[in-house]
């Protein structure tokens, strides 16, 4: 089995894990909302805000182990900084207006932008190996 089929395999079963996971997730949300917590109902949006973020954290972390496999760590570091200070930056603009929707959002556009950074380079990588 090659690396490249290996490494399609094993993202493929980190989404297909992620996507079961999620959905788990925003139905345990709403039939604990709708049975016990009755006062968070109204926190749906920020929840979905959240689980967004949270799902680009966790398609993201392959690539960036990837990466570090490969011996790019100076590539991934500053990709995560920038993706760190991002979040931070953005927040402070968002939060004034949106509050804790802001800050969510903030760190759903970061960890966003990291994921596709991070798939954009690892695959320039393995084009340029080839």
């Amino acid at each position: 089995m090659s690396s490249h089929t290996t490494i399609y395999k094993i993202n493929n079963r980190i989404r297909l894990l992620t996507s079961v996971l999620t959905i788990g997730l925003i139905f345990g949300f709403l039939s604990l909302t709708e049975q016990l917590f009755f006062d968070f109902r109204e926190t749906f949006v920020l929840f979905l805000i959240v689980i967004s973020a949270k799902i680009f954290q966790s398609l993201s972390t392959f690539y960036g182990t990837m990466m570090v496999i490969k011996k790019q760590f100076k590539i991934n570091f500053i990709i995560n900084i920038i993706a760190f200070f991002g979040n931070i930056f953005i927040s402070l603009v968002l939060f004034p207006k949106f509050g804790l929707y802001g800050i969510a959002t903030a760190s759903m556009i970061s960890l966003g932008l990291r994921k596709f950074t991070l798939v954009y380079y690892f695959n320039s990588i393995i084009r340029a190996k080839h």
